[in-house]
């Protein structure tokens, strides 16, 4: 018998054990008067709440319906939430089924249920060991955010992680062979400071450089606004060195480790000095760092404020040096030049008046277009791009260099756009705070290039000003909102879309009072993504919590959440819907209040 088959056997016999005590309260009974109009039956059945299990399978899967789904009527959500743990089994299998919901909302309204009541508990797991895609990570996710930790669960995921070869574990794993990536992957999302610490032993030493690999990034993932383990992610650089044998076998896990290093966009200052000896080492000692790790590398550096002292002798005793040509025994002239050009624009972060780091940048840019050359069927990096970004380090210092980034800017702005044309845009807007030739290009760079380098909405603030407002015109921004093409984590065109904040609120509050109830959600939690303006759109906000429509109100407590302690006003407001007639409304003020009092 398979182990989904046994799962199944499993639900079914907790179900109809279930139901036997349930078939003396005649829930059927009141669920055919419900079904037939009698509102009395209904406010019975929610009362008996998990004495009314064996109805939840009825209600995913009515009859006649071959797939489950969950269900449009809110009644019909709510006396699912009223069965609490002893629905789990069946809505478990509902997921199971493909249940076409995204994953955050699956969470929201399952997360209460206690999933690790047996077996439901197994059946999350099983479907997160035996899946992947869409279907593993929803299973993972609700295992985690519903707070359900069994003292079993976790100890086995790490006992996982530390083996190499086979383990028994629960019925849960059973067949699963103990896979140590496997269990990497479920303690990603567990939150559990026990997990993140086994992470980090098995990123920094476990025997299967694949695991190391998949650890890093679980560990990465686990914790996205939390840079304090980047120390992890330089110290993983050792594995193998980025050289690994020059081009094309460098070390996965260390280049793994710089990819994840990129993601944040700001990084502690104390790991300055750790990558810029890794840049010096690559460079200079051991030849044979491919390009792109070295400018990644170099990116990695510039992301920690120029305020280490002991950073700040290595640039300028170590780094300052790889300015000279003849620094270098080994490597062709591209690879000499790319290591030069990474080593000046780190000399530019932390000394902008740097006149001989700026100079050689300066002459790579005004290079003539020319072939470049291919290594193992991929084109290296343009060397012109690194160094016009380079350039742009030393902000106003690079004044004099203004004409040949515009004449370079204007000679590779055709269709489509180089990646050299952003390159100089970018470049002269960190230079000239009040230039405005730049900002054509990069217009058509939106969603292009500033994704491509990872860009924080801090930085495209800080270099552009006032001009971020011309990047989208307020009628594109009002149509990213509304229509929901926009995300609170899509850094880029949320600083774009805020530029025009004092157009858009006063059209998303008008459509908060439409007649349309579809309307009305998107426009509440539109203003909630917009995060702006707090002290107009948290009182429209508490009155969108009264609406008489739930879904409305649970997008306005979603959007006060969201504001967290600018929104303090909307605590009473607050405190009174997490009484709510509908469970989502309740769980949506709740967090609410938690970001609210967070920062208090």
């Amino acid at each position: 018998m398979s182990r989904r088959s046994l799962t199944f056997g499993l639900v079914m016999c907790l179900i109809g054990s279930q139901a036997i005590a349930a078939d003396d309260l005649d829930v059927e009974a009141l669920w055919t008067q419900w079904k037939a109009g009698d509102e009395e039956a209904y406010s019975r059945l929610f009362e008996l709440g998990p004495e009314t299990c064996v109805l939840a399978q009825r209600i995913l899967k009515p009859e006649g319906e071959v797939f489950a789904d969950w269900p449009d009527s809110e009644k019909e959500q709510s006396l699912l939430y009223a069965m609490k743990a002893d629905a789990v089994p069946a809505i478990a299998r509902a997921i199971d089924a493909r249940l076409p919901l995204p994953s955050m909302e699956l969470l929201l309204r399952l997360r209460t249920f206690g999933f690790m009541a047996q077996p439901a508990g197994d059946v999350l797991m099983t479907i997160a060991i035996e899946n992947s895609g869409d279907e593993r990570d929803i299973a993972l996710r609700t295992l985690a955010e519903s707070g359900a930790k069994p003292d079993y669960v976790i100890p086995e995921l790490i006992r996982l992680l530390s083996f190499s070869g086979n383990a028994p574990g629960p019925r849960a794993f059973a067949g699963v062979d103990g896979d140590a990536w496997e269990a990497a992957g479920l303690l990603e999302y567990t939150r559990d400071p026990r997990a993140r610490n086994a992470l980090i032993r098995a990123a920094r030493f476990h025997p299967n450089p694949r695991v190391r690999e998949y650890s890093l990034s679980a560990l990465r993932r686990s914790a996205p606004d939390d840079h304090s383990d980047a120390w992890v992610f330089v110290a993983a650089l050792e594995d193998g060195a980025l050289t690994g044998g020059g081009f094309g076998g460098a070390s996965t896990v260390a280049n793994s480790a710089l990819t994840d290093l990129l993601v944040y966009p700001e990084l502690p200052a104390d790991i300055a000095a750790g990558l810029i000896q890794h840049l010096y080492k690559e460079s200079y000692q051991e030849f044979g760092c491919s390009e792109g790790s070295v400018f990644q590398l170099s990116e990695a550096i510039c992301r920690c404020p120029a305020t280490d002292k002991y950073a700040r002798e290595l640039v300028e005793h170590k780094i300052g040096g790889l300015l000279d040509a003849d620094a270098y025994s080994t490597g062709d002239d591209d690879e000499v030049k790319a290591l030069r050009i990474a080593a000046a624009g780190v000399v530019l972060h932390w000394d902008p008046e740097n006149r001989r780091a700026a100079e050689f940048l300066a002459e790579v840019v005004g290079e003539a277009d020319r072939d470049r050359t291919v290594i193992f069927g991929s084109f290296l990096p343009d060397l012109r791009v690194e160094a016009a970004r380079g350039l742009g380090r030393a902000g106003e210092e690079a004044e004099e260099w203004l004409p040949l980034l515009h004449e370079v800017m204007e000679r590779e702005a055709g269709e489509p756009l180089s990646e050299l044309a952003f390159a100089s845009a970018w470049a002269i807007a960190q230079i000239d705070d009040e230039d405005e030739d730049c900002v054509n290009v990069l217009r058509e760079a939106v969603g292009l290039y500033f994704d491509w380098l990872h860009m924080p909405s801090s930085d495209i603030e800080r270099v552009l000003g006032d001009r971020v407002k011309l990047l989208m015109d307020g009628d594109e921004a009002q149509e990213r909102l509304i229509y929901g093409n926009l995300e609170p984590y899509d850094d880029h065109y949320l600083v774009f879309v805020q530029a025009h904040s004092a157009t858009v609120i006063p059209v998303l509050l008008e459509q908060a009072k439409s007649d349309e109830i579809y309307i009305r959600t998107a426009a509440a939690e539109a203003l909630g993504v917009l995060n702006t303006s707090p002290q107009i759109v948290v009182p429209e906000l508490v009155v969108l919590l009264k609406d008489p429509r739930a879904r409305v109100r649970a997008a306005s407590a979603k959007s006060l959440a969201a504001f967290g302690p600018a929104a303090v006003d909307a605590i009473p407001a607050l405190e009174q819907a997490t009484n709510d007639e509908y469970l989502t409304v309740q769980l949506r003020a709740e967090d609410a209040l938690e970001a609210i009092r967070r920062s208090e």
